[in-house]
């Protein structure tokens, strides 16, 4: 899969990402959401792979690891796309839900900005 594909799919998951406290829940939506972050970050890199496994395995753990664990996925997850846009121009495209048009706009303005820098 390529760069600009990745992210795309990158920023899916970032917009679809569970709420705080319900990344462990057995509801199949969640399920699915992290069958998806696994593929995703295994088709970017081993590395981002281990450490997704570490962050998930410190959000069972006993001594409240949890929001750890949260944050380091959520921390993950922008790095993958960062990771992405800084591989591939083509990876700065987005696709944006119907009728999200704050969304639209929000990303325009990341595709200009991100067009002044590299000037």
């Amino acid at each position: 899969m390529d760069d600009g594909l990745l992210a795309l799919e990158v920023d899916d998951l970032i917009r679809s990402m569970p709420e705080f406290g319900e990344f462990l829940q057995p509801d199949p939506e969640v399920i699915e959401w992290r069958g998806r972050l696994a593929a995703i970050f295994a088709q970017i890199s081993p590395l981002l792979t281990q450490q997704m496994q570490f962050a998930f395995a410190d959000m069972e753990l006993p001594l409240n690891q949890y929001d750890r664990g949260v944050r380091n996925i959520i921390a993950l997850l922008y790095e993958a796309r960062h990771t992405l846009r800084l591989k591939s121009p083509a990876a700065t495209s987005s696709a944006v839900g119907h009728g999200a048009v704050f969304e639209y706009f929000d990303e325009i303005r990341k595709i200009i900005t991100t067009a002044k820098h590299k000037k």
